[in-house]
C-alpha cells in the first residue's frame, strides 16, 4: 500500500529530509505516568510516517495512551525543521523550539506552554524509562505539519511546511511562458525524457501563434521547445523511444528526438499510432479513411474508402488494426455519421464486423489485454460512455454515462483490470471480460477527477483531483493514492498550485507539474519528482 506525504513550499511540493524521531535519553529523571504502559510500549503495530516513510525506533517505539493519543520519543524536528529538543533538568522540562515557536512540555502534567502561554491537552508528555515522549499531533501541529491518522495501517502521517529545504528536484519552465496544459505528457518507453503540450492564453489573443510542444528531459533537468504552432496533441512513441507523432494545426507530424527532424505525415489527419515494430503509421485523415505508411510518410497505402473511419489500434502481432469504421447513416446535429466497430486485416484487406449491434459515436480505445480485450470510450459532446470489449468472448459492457471530467479511468496493464474512480468517492475495478471484482468508498467525497494512474506494480492508481469551484478563486486540488485492494486512501498533498501528476514508468517516483497561482498571470511553474516507497 503507499502511504504518501510531501511537503509544500511557496506553491511546490518540497520532498523533506526525514524527521529523525530518535530516543532522547535523560538520566535520573523519572516520573509515575499514572497508568500501567507495559501493553502500550510492547505494541509495534503503531506507525509514524514522515514523507511516506516508516520512522524506525530500535528500542523506544511509539505507542497509544490512555487518552487515543500517540506518544513518540522526542527529539522529534530534525535540522532540516529548523527546531532543537533541550532538557532542563531543574525543571524536569522539555524545550522544542523552532518554527516561530518555542513550547515547553512538563512529562506527567497534562499542560504545555507555547510562546509562553499556557495550553491545557488531554494527554501531557511522559517520562518512560528515561526517555521522554511526546503527544505527536500536538508538537507536530504547533510546527505547522498537517497530521493525519490512518485507522487501516494504524498509522501517523505527516505533512510538514519547510521553507528552507532546497533538496527537492524540481525543473523549470526557465524563459518559457506557459498559461495552459494540453494533458498529453507521454513518456518514452525508458522514461527518461517526455513529450508534450502547452500554451500561452494571453499570448494567443495577441498574436495568435502561442502553443508549443515541448519536451521533458528528465536526465538533463530542462525543458524544450521543439515547434511551434497554433495547436498540438502528443499521441504516442515508437517502441525504441526514438520518435514521436503529433498533430499540429490539423495535421499529423513525425518528430526524430535524436536529430530533431519533423516531418509531415499526412494533412487534414487527427490520428495516428505507430506500429509495434515502429517501422510504419496508421492514421485517420478526416473524411479520407485509414492510411498507411512508413516512418518517413512514403508509400502511403489506402486501406478503408469511407470517409469517417477513426482511431486505428494496432493488433499486438502487427498484422491487423481495430478501428471505428463508418456506417454511412447521418447521426446529425453535427455529430456525423453512425459508427461501428471492425478489424482490418493488412495482407488481406479483409474487414470484420465487432458486434455489429453495438453501433453509436465512438472516441478512442485502449487495450486492457493485448489482442483480447479494449476500453473504449464513446458519446457525443460533453457526455460519453466507458466501455469493456471483450473479443474473446464477443462481448461488450457498459460502466456507466459520464459527464466529461467526473470520471477517470485507469488501465492496470499488470492484472488487466479497468479501474473506474466516479465522482461520488467510488471506486470500482472490472477485469478484462467487464466483470466487477470490487467496489469501494474512500473518502475523496464529490469531486472532479482529472486523471488515474495505475502504479507501476499494478497494486493502487494515483488520482488527481478538484472540488468543484464557482469560478470565483483557483480550485483547490489534490493527488491522492488508493489502495485497490484494501481500499484505503492516501493524499500525497493538496493546493490551488497543482496541475497535473504522473507516475514515471518503471520507477517509484511521481512527476508533479505546479502552476504558480500568485499573481494574475498564473503560469505553470515547473515538473517536481517526488519518489515514493
Amino acid at each position: 500500500m503507499y502511504i504518501q506525504h510531501y511537503y509544500k513550499r511557496r506553491g511546490f511540493l518540497v520532498f523533506a529530509v526525514l524527521f529523525l524521531l530518535v530516543a532522547v535519553s535523560f538520566q535520573g529523571v523519572s516520573t509515575a505516568i499514572g497508568y500501567d504502559v507495559e501493553t502500550a510500549l510492547n505494541d509495534s503495530s503503531v506507525q509514524v510516517l514522515v514523507n511516506g516513510q516508516q520512522v524506525s525506533f530500535p528500542d523506544a517505539t511509539p505507542f497509544i495512551d490512555k487518552n487515543g493519543r500517540v506518544q513518540a520519543p522526542a527529539r522529534f524536528v530534525a535540522q532540516a525543521l529548523g527546531a532543537q529538543v533541550a532538557w532542563d533538568g531543574d525543571k524536569d522540562t522539555a524545550y522544542i523550539t523552532g518554527q516561530g515557536k518555542s513550547i515547553a512540555l512538563f512529562p506527567g502534567h497534562d499542560a504545555a506552554k507555547v510562546n509562553g502561554a499556557e495550553v491545557k491537552l488531554d494527554s501531557g508528555a511522559l517520562l518512560i524509562n528515561d526517555r521522554v515522549y511526546v503527544p505527536v499531533r500536538f508538537i507536530a501541529e504547533n510546527l505547522g505539519a498537517v497530521v493525519q491518522w490512518d485507522e487501516n495501517v494504524k498509522a501517523v502521517k505527516i505533512i510538514k511546511n519547510l521553507e528552507e529545504n532546497t533538496n527537492q528536484e524540481v525543473i523549470g519552465f526557465g524563459d518559457l511562458q506557459l498559461s495552459g496544459f494540453n494533458n498529453d505528457l507521454l513518456f518514452a518507453p525508458d522514461g527518461k525524457v517526455a513529450v508534450f503540450s502547452g500554451y500561452n492564453f494571453s499570448e494567443q489573443v495577441q498574436n495568435g501563434m502561442t502553443s508549443r510542444l515541448l519536451m521533458l528531459d528528465l536526465d538533463g533537468e530542462s525543458i524544450s521547445s521543439l515547434d511551434g504552432g497554433g495547436y498540438f496533441r502528443v499521441l504516442g512513441w515508437d517502441s525504441a523511444g526514438e520518435n514521436v507523432l503529433y498533430t499540429k494545426d490539423g495535421s499529423l507530424y513525425r518528430l526524430s528526438v535524436k536529430d530533431g527532424k519533423k516531418i509531415i505525415i499526412a494533412d487534414n489527419s487527427f490520428y495516428g499510432a505507430f506500429s509495434p515494430d515502429g517501422n510504419q503509421i496508421a492514421y485517420a485523415q478526416r473524411d479520407n479513411g485509414l492510411w498507411l505508411c512508413d516512418l518517413d510518410g512514403s508509400e502511403k497505402r489506402d486501406l478503408t474508402s469511407t470517409a469517417e473511419d477513426w482511431y486505428p489500434v494496432w493488433y499486438p502481432d502487427g498484422k491487423s488494426l481495430f478501428y471505428f469504421n463508418d456506417l454511412g447513416a447521418e447521426l446529425g446535429d453535427g455529430a456525423g455519421h453512425l459508427q461501428g466497430m471492425a478489424k482490418l486485416s493488412l495482407a488481406s484487406g479483409n474487414i470484420e464486423s465487432i458486434l455489429p449491434e453495438k453501433r453509436g459515436k465512438f472516441r478512442s480505445a485502449q487495450w486492457i489485454t493485448p489482442g483480447k480485450s479494449l476500453y473504449v470510450a464513446s458519446g457525443w459532446d460533453d457526455g460519453y460512455f466507458h466501455h469493456i470489449l471483450d473479443l474473446d468472448e464477443g462481448k461488450i459492457t457498459n460502466l456507466g454515462e459520464s459527464v466529461t471530467g467526473y470520471y477517470a479511468i485507469a488501465i492496470d496493464n499488470i492484472n488487466n483490470n479497468v479501474i473506474q474512480v466516479k465522482e461520488d468517492g467510488i471506486v470500482e475495478i472490472y477485469n478484462a471480460s467487464g466483470e466487477l471484482l470490487r467496489s469501494f468508498e474512500f473518502y475523496g467525497g464529490e469531486r472532479i477527477y482529472q486523471s488515474a494512474a495505475c502504479t507501476p506494480d499494478g497494486n493502487g492508481v494515483l488520482v488527481c483531483s478538484m472540488e468543484p469551484s464557482n469560478g470565483q478563486q483557483p480550485a483547490k486540488k489534490r493527488i491522492d493514492i488508493i489502495d485497490t485492494w484494501n481500499g484505503s486512501c492516501s493524499t500525497i498533498t493538496d493546493g490551488e498550485n497543482l496541475e497535473a501528476c504522473y507516475w514515471l514508468p518503471g520507477e517509484k517516483q511521481i512527476l508533479v507539474l505546479t502552476r504558480n497561482v500568485a499573481g494574475s498571470s498564473s503560469l505553470l511553474a515547473g515538473f517536481e519528482l517526488v519518489p515514493v516507497n
